[in-house]
C-alpha cells in the first residue's frame, strides 16, 4: 500500500516517485510479511527520507513513495520475474513525473534490471544500497568428451580405492588373476557410476534434435535473466556501499568460487594430467614387489 506523503501539494507541483525495492528475504523466509520493516511507513528509514527530501527540496515537489514488494528468494529467476513486474509498474508512471528506484541488496539488481527493460529508461533514477551486482556469461564448452572422460576417471579411482584396500587388509591375501578380476570389476562399477552420473544428472540428452533440455538451457537463460545494461541509465547511478556490508562478502565469497570451480573444471575436463597420474599409481601399486601373490586360507587360532 502507498505511503503517504507528509505534506499536502498542489497540482502544480512536480510530481516525484519513490519506489522502494527490498532485497532477499527482507519479508521473511518462511511466513511473509506484508512489507519489509525498512519500507513500511513507520521505519526510521522512512522518516529520515521524508525529512531529508523536506529540506533539500523545499516543499517544491509533490512526493509519493511506495514500496515494491516481491517474493525476495534467493534466486535469479525470481530477481528476473520481479524485474518485470517492477519494469510494468515504472511505464505506468506519467512521463512528466520523476522517478526514483532505491534498491537494498537484491533489490537493486531487481531496480536495475527493471529500468534496463522499461520503454523509458532515460527518465529513471536509481540508486542501491549494499547491493552485489552479478552478471552471468554462458560460455560455449564442449561436453563431447565429458561423459568419457568421467567415467574414466571414477574407474580410476575405483582400481585406487581397491589397491588401497588391499594392501591394508592386513594378512589376507589373494592370487594375482583373482586380484585382478576384483579390479577389473572395480573398474567396471566406476565406470557405470560415471557414465550413470554424466547421462542422466549432468548432462542428459534431449527428448529430440530439435530442442534442449533444461539443464543445457540453463546457462542461457541465467545469462538472459542477468543481462543489464546500465549505459540506458543517462543519469549517475548511485551506489551506496559499507564496510564489510553483504554485497561485499558476497562478491567476495563468489570470485572465490568462481576461480576455484574453474580450475576444478578446467582440470578435470580439459587436461588429463590427474588421470594419467591415477593410472601410474595404480599400475605401479599393482606390480610392487609388496604385493601378495596368494590367498592366505589358513583358519585362525584360538588359544585355550
Amino acid at each position: 500500500m502507498p505511503i503517504p506523503a507528509t505534506r499536502s501539494c498542489s497540482e502544480e507541483k512536480q510530481a516525484v516517485h519513490i519506489v522502494l525495492v527490498h532485497g532477499t528475504w527482507a519479508r521473511g523466509i518462511l511466513v511473509k510479511t506484508p512489507v519489509a520493516a525498512w519500507c513500511h511507513e513507520e521505519a526510521e528509514f522512512i522518516r529520515v527520507l521524508k525529512r531529508k527530501i523536506s529540506e533539500i527540496m523545499d516543499n517544491t515537489y509533490h512526493i509519493h513513495i511506495e514500496p515494491f514488494n516481491w517474493s525476495g528468494s534467493n534466486s535469479i529467476f525470481a530477481r528476473e520475474e520481479a524485474a518485470k513486474n517492477l519494469a510494468a509498474k515504472l511505464d505506468e508512471i506519467p512521463a512528466d513525473h520523476l522517478s526514483f528506484v532505491v534498491g537494498h541488496s537484491h533489490g537493486g539488481n531487481v531496480g536495475l534490471l527493471a529500468i534496463s527493460r522499461t520503454e523509458q529508461s532515460g527518465r529513471h533514477y536509481l540508486a542501491t544500497v549494499a547491493t552485489p551486482f552479478l552478471k552471468i556469461y554462458a560460455t560455449n564448452r564442449d561436453y563431447s568428451l565429458g561423459g568419457w572422460l568421467l567415467s574414466l576417471y571414477i574407474a580410476l579411482l575405483s582400481i585406487s580405492a581397491g589397491i588401497f584396500a588391499h594392501r591394508n587388509m592386513g594378512s589376507i591375501e589373494i592370487s594375482m588373476p583373482l586380484y585382478l578380476i576384483l579390479l577389473s570389476l572395480a573398474a567396471t562399477f566406476g565406470w557405470l557410476i560415471g557414465a550413470s552420473v554424466y547421462r542422466f544428472l549432468i548432462n542428459p540428452p534431449p527428448k529430440n534434435r530439435l530442442s534442449w533440455t533444461p539443464f543445457q538451457m540453463k546457462p542461457r537463460l541465467l545469462e538472459r535473466a542477468t543481462a543489464y545494461n546500465t549505459k540506458c541509465i543517462p543519469h549517475p547511478l548511485l551506489v551506496v556501499r559499507g564496510i564489510d556490508d553483504e554485497a561485499g562478502l558476497v562478491l567476495s565469497a563468489g570470485l572465490i568460487a568462481n576461480r576455484v570451480t574453474r580450475l576444478v573444471y578446467d582440470f578435470s575436463t580439459g587436461q588429463t594430467a590427474a588421470m594419467m597420474i591415477n593410472l601410474a599409481f595404480a599400475i605401479s601399486t599393482l606390480f610392487s614387489p609388496a604385493h601378495p601373490t596368494k590367498w592366505d586360507c589358513t583358519p585362525p587360532k584360538f588359544s585355550d
